[in-house]
């Protein structure tokens, strides 16, 4: 039941933040007022009413077609509400194994709640980054915010004694943490993630990424703290070279072309939130059966 529930909250919001995402526009201000109003066809204009609302039941039944006119809706409504209703449920099996000694009142007030906006905010920095090639500053300030408060969450919560408690490294985490406190984990991770891409962007002259993109890590830097943003960096690339390099081969792009990064940031940072212990177990069992032989 609790998984249900989690779920039809996830493509509730996600619902919600397809209205975010779409009503977004980098020449204009970004206000309440902007969200403000009843839905409607992108394409006639026509106000939507309730049953046409409802997430990816109602992109089904209309056959992924407006009822008005006729015209193709796209994807991503149904694949933002569906990825949010995943996260939420997969939240709840990540921090019941992460957190077992936190109490289920702090899970369900803070901690779930929590990450689940951070997806929010993720997921809408990925979208609006394919789109229009932008990260907006808000959403790097939000993320940044969302840092403080979990890093002040981890202290407070008194994970100072067991550091991999408050790691998506888990026992991994011990391995490569250079201070033994949260604070200093955190802000090496916001300020040795920044100046890496800084660098980069300063070698390449802005084409290698962007100046959001340094924003996006500094601020995930500190809402992961290191040593997980180690991994953030590591795998971004490791997805970056794996999703693109085939494009550039068939001749899809070509390397003058304009590829927003942070996107590749984002999914490296999910990936490491959910299966980060995993990964690191899989690569040190590889390294020691390469050592065996």
């Amino acid at each position: 039941m609790i998984l249900l529930l989690l779920f039809v909250l996830g493509l509730v919001l996600g619902s919600f933040l397809n209205v975010l995402i779409l009503r977004y526009d980098p020449e204009k201000k970004f206000t309440f007022h902007t969200v403000r109003g009843r839905s409607h066809c992108v394409s006639c204009h026509t106000q939507l009413r309730w049953y046409e609302l409802i997430p990816v039941l109602s992109f089904v039944v209309q056959k992924a077609k407006c009822r008005s006119c006729s015209a193709k809706l796209s994807w991503q409504y149904p694949l933002i509400e569906l990825g949010l209703g995943l996260i939420a449920v997969g939240l709840y099996a990540l921090f019941f194994h992460i957190f077992p000694f936190v109490s289920p009142i702090w899970l369900f007030s803070f901690v779930i709640p929590f990450w689940l906006l951070v997806s929010m905010i993720l997921l809408f920095a990925f979208v609006v980054d394919m789109r229009h090639f932008i990260i907006p500053n808000g959403t790097n300030l939000l993320l940044g915010c969302m840092g403080i408060i979990w890093t002040a969450f981890l202290m407070y919560a008194g994970f100072e004694s067991d550091l991999a408690k408050g790691s998506f490294l888990l026992h991994f985490a011990p391995l490569i943490e250079p201070w033994n406190s949260i604070l200093l984990n955190h802000l090496t991770g916001m300020l040795g993630a920044g100046v890496f891409f800084l660098l980069i962007v300063l070698m390449t002259r802005g084409r290698g990424m962007g100046v959001g993109d340094i924003k996006l890590i500094a601020a995930l830097g500190l809402l992961f703290g290191w040593p997980d943003i180690l991994l953030v960096v590591i795998c971004s690339f490791i997805l970056g070279t794996i999703l693109v390099f085939p494009l550039l081969l068939a001749r899809r792009k070509k390397g003058s072309d304009q590829i927003p990064f942070g996107p590749f940031i984002i999914l490296a940072s999910f990936l490491i939130l959910f299966w980060g212990a995993g990964l690191l177990g899989v690569y040190f069992d590889i390294i020691q059966r390469i050592g065996s032989f």
